[in-house]
């Protein structure tokens, strides 16, 4: 509030109820509701990376049993 107070004097931005307080308050509030904490971000990172790694073992092991298919086949 402090900022756009300086760029718009003629609002008078205070701590007070004025209309832009009001607006400027219903938004952080609706941004600190909707942005994720950062223990969930980290989370979120680890499960990707776990999901990643997990994927490249299964087309691993996918690739080791085509191959072992294969090599049955051609027997």
């Amino acid at each position: 509030m402090q900022r756009v107070d300086t760029e718009l004097p003629g609002c008078r931005i205070s701590e007070g109820e004025g209309y832009w307080a009001r607006q400027i308050r219903s938004l952080n509030l609706t941004v600190r509701e909707l942005a994720p904490d950062m223990d969930f971000v980290a989370q979120s990172i680890r499960f990707w990376r776990d999901v990643e790694t997990r994927i490249e073992q299964l087309r691993g092991e996918d690739e080791g049993w085509q191959n072992e298919i294969a090599a049955r086949e051609n027997q």
